[in-house]
Formats: structure tokens, sequence, C-alpha cells
């Protein structure tokens, strides 16, 4: 051997490229485990929501799509060839299977698939209930996940030490652009939004009670001083804007990036309740940690030698570099506006993000400043009127914030929204006093209580409130509220 070709292997061993087979194993389980989640957590929430006799059944829906001739290519979901409450109920447990599987290690690949077609299902049937950004994240990171997953079952560790191998480079480089540009475009929004309470560094003095559904820790760090908020604030923007440039960068800077974002996840999922997307977005940052830095510190497992590449296949490689593509025109578009794009492009890209890919992410671009909350009461006499509550609205003033996530009360969420005037949201929020007076029995389901026990009430009434944290600085009567126990004040407004 020449003396040029021994130092080439001598500089190969010493600076070997990075390999990600570690955290890419770990985190198709995770993925796993996030479908299994929001497929069993909607699944029960369902019949309430889109059933038969729910707040907005999915026939429904399915029944305006026809008159306008409209078809599976404008809704893409199964429910077309059946909506039925049974047959409903059958694609969620179809669904949870796949993702139970998927979490076994069981034909990856196949099983990524079937979830993203029966999830991709579920999300049309659900209008306004499963149009949340980590619903679409959720068919998004499936989509590149089909690439990024082996078609056979790779375990950690084999008798003969060999391990699950390193995904393709084009393969990977389509996910670390998804989670990279979630978490850049969350930034961006922020700045461009020209909302003034990011601007005065005043947005986390609002944040934990205006929220849609606050934590049992949300009350505690509310109570912290302006200047904590004021620096979660700045590490917000340093994290969300800097962070995913690190990702560019091989070696620590990229180690570094990917654990700051993983963090930010950890530190939101501590202080609010966002259903299953905390856990999603620090998912996928671990494929971004490579196997040295993760053996080193064992999270996963030790592998002797290097993890052999996986082969791609020409199929594999094209959707890989069309979800690259997708993703980067909505990123273009937060960045330069979409108007500065072609037209073509901009349908392209909207009717392949009927399925998923291309979806623009952007979290709390404006934040709110207000808390109003639709409070339903019953009344069987005319006279005394009897509340109800849901699960984890605030409701009496002496309710502590429940924790909610890893799952995702829907109607909870929906009616925060109807409160800030979204008019899909709205809609329910008048399906639901409708379906309050028939006590209807699967929407009565979603409820934490019913003051007539299944029992038809005379009439019901929607009122509406102002809420704030009771030790909040800014209220009256701090003092005499804590001494009562309360979590929250609340002062009435007009009816909506």
């Amino acid at each position: 051997m020449s003396d040029d070709a021994s130092d080439a292997d001598f500089l190969g061993r010493l600076r070997p490229r990075a390999t990600y087979a570690l955290g890419t194993w770990a985190y198709l389980r995770l993925l796993g485990l996030v479908h299994l989640i929001a497929f069993v957590d909607f699944g029960l929430q369902l019949p309430g929501l889109i059933g038969g006799r729910g707040l907005l059944p999915v026939k429904e829906r399915l029944a305006a799509y026809a008159e306008g001739d409209l078809g599976f290519w404008e809704l893409p979901t199964l429910a077309w060839w059946g909506a039925s409450n049974t047959e409903l109920h059958l694609l969620w447990i179809v669904g949870a299977a796949c993702a139970l599987a998927l979490m076994l290690g069981w034909l990856p690949r196949l099983m990524v698939a079937l979830c993203f077609l029966f999830y991709l299902s579920l999300q049309k049937a659900g209008g306004p209930f499963m149009a949340y950004q980590w619903d679409l994240l959720l068919l998004e990171a499936s989509v590149v996940a089909i690439a990024l997953a082996p078609w056979r079952r790779e375990p950690l560790k084999t008798r003969t030490g060999e391990g699950p191998r390193d995904p393709h480079r084009l393969v990977w480089a389509a996910h670390a652009f998804l989670f990279g540009r979630l978490m850049f475009a969350s930034g961006v929004v922020k700045l461009a939004s020209g909302d003034p309470d990011w601007a005065s560094l005043g947005a986390m003095d609002l944040h934990y009670w205006t929220q849609p559904l606050p934590n049992p820790l949300s009350p505690l760090v509310h109570s912290l001083p302006h200047w904590v908020h004021a620096t979660s604030v700045i590490t917000v923007f340093v994290i969300e804007l800097g962070f995913p440039l690190l990702l560019l960068v091989r070696g620590w800077p990229r180690r570094v990036g990917a654990i700051g974002l993983l963090a930010l996840q950890v530190l939101i999922a501590l202080t609010g309740n966002f259903g299953f997307f905390n856990l999603l977005s620090a998912a996928m940052a671990l494929p971004l940690l490579d196997d040295e830095w993760l053996r080193t510190w064992r999270f996963i497992g030790e592998r002797p030698g290097r993890a052999e590449r996986r082969p791609a296949r020409a199929p594999t490689l094209l959707l890989a570099a069309a979800t690259l593509a997708l993703g980067a025109v909505p990123l273009f578009g937060t960045l330069f506006g979409y108007q500065s794009l072609p037209q073509p492009v901009l349908e392209a890209t909207h009717a392949i993000g009927r399925f998923g890919p291309g979806t623009g992410y952007g979290l709390f671009a404006d934040m709110t400043d207000d808390r109003i909350e639709w409070i339903y009461e019953g009344t069987t006499d005319g006279r005394t009127w009897e509340p109800y509550a849901l699960p984890y609205q605030p409701g009496d003033l002496d309710r502590h914030p429940g924790q909610a996530a890893p799952r995702m009360p829907r109607l909870d969420w929906s009616l925060w929204f109807a409160a800030l005037g979204s008019p899909s949201h709205q809609k329910v929020a008048r399906e639901l006093q409708g379906a309050l007076q028939r006590a209807e029995p699967s929407v009565l389901d979603l409820l934490a209580h019913d003051p007539f026990d299944g029992e038809t009430p005379r009439a019901v009434q929607v009122r509406r409130f102002r809420y704030r944290f009771a030790d909040d600085p800014d209220e009256r009567d701090v003092t005499a509220a804590t001494i009562r126990g309360e979590t929250w004040r609340r002062t009435p407004v007009s009816r909506p």
C-alpha cells in the first residue's frame, strides 16, 4: 500500500463521517408511540366530535363536498367509502395497531405508510377538530419517515454485534430540513408579525395564562419576575432562529443545535398542554444526534464499529427530494412572502399539501393578550342555572389547571379558538349548545361534569367570562383570592 493510501486511510479513521443510525432507530419507534397516542386519543373522542350524532358529523361534510362535485382528491379520506361510527372506529383501531407494530419495529416502512394513510383519513374527516399544526406535522413527518424507515426490522443489537443501518444522506437531510424549518419558521413569524408583545419582551408575561390549556406548573411559572419572562423571550428567539442553523454544521455545532431544540420542547411541555406536539418535536431531534455521541453517553446503546449505510433506491430518493422541494416553498414564502412565488408553484404545493407535505409552520406569531371562556349553563326550572364543565377548561375559580398532554382534548381547544372569533370553531360552540339542550350522550361523554346526569335540561345558555390567574399582580384582591384557595379570577363580559 502506498504512503498516500495509508495517510488517507488514517485520516478517514481519525475523522470519520458522522452516522445517525441509533437516533433514527429510536425516532421511528417514538414516531410509532406518537401515532398510537394520536389514534387512541382521537378515537375515544370521535363519536361526540364527528360521529353520526356528534357536533360536526363527517357524513354532512362529505355530502357538502359531493354536492360541489368534489371528491377524494379535494378531501383525501377513506371515510368516503364508509363514515358510520363503526367504520370511523375501524380507521383509528387499525391505525393504532399499525402504530404499535411500528413501535415494535415490524415492517417499519410499511407501518409508517399505513399510519400515514389512516391518520390522513381521520385528519381530513375531523374538520376543525383536526386542523392543528401538530396534526399536519405528524402527517408530513410520516411522509419523510417512509423514506427514512427500513423495509425490515433492524434490532438495536444482534448476536453478531450489528445494529441499525445509517440512513442515506439525502433521506436524512429531508428529515433534518423538516425539523429545522419547523423551528426556524416559528421564530420568523414572531418577528414578522410585528406583535408588540414580542418586540417589548413581554410575550411570556401573557403566555402562561392565555395559552389554550395551562398545565399544573403554569401558575407557578407565571408568578416569576418579569426579568425571567423577558429572558425567556430572548432565549426563544435565540433557539428558534439560531439553533436550526447549527444543524447545517457537522460535529459539535449540530449536537448543540439538536439538544437545544429538544430542550426547548421539554420546557414548553413542562408549562403547557399542547397535545403530542412536544413529544413529536423532541423525537424529531434524535436522528440529528450522531452515533458517536449517543454511544458515549449510552443514551441508546453501544455498538462496535461504524454503522453500515442503508442503500436507497430511486423511489426512496425521489420521495426524499420531493419533500425537500415542497418544504422549501413555505419556508421561502415565510421569509419573502408568498406573493413572490409563481402561481403554478403555489397551486401545485397547495394540491399536494392536502396530503401533508409542504405545510407552512409558525407557532404563536401573535401573542393572545386576553382569555375569554364560554361557560355553558343549564336549568330545569328556569331559575337556577348549573354550569357544565369541560375536562380542562378553567371553569370554577378554585380549579387548578390539569395535565392533559400528550392527549389532546379537542373540544376544549375548539372553544378556546371560538372565543378568539374563529368561524369554524364558533360553529362548534353553537352546535355544542344544541347538543347539551338535547342531552346528546356522545357529546356529554366529552365533558368532565354534567349537572343533570344525562337528563334533558329545560334550557341551556352561554355566558362569557374574562379569566386571569388569581395571583396576577395586575388584578385586585389578590390576597383575598389566595386565602380562598382560588386559582382563577373572572369577570363577566357581554354575551356572544
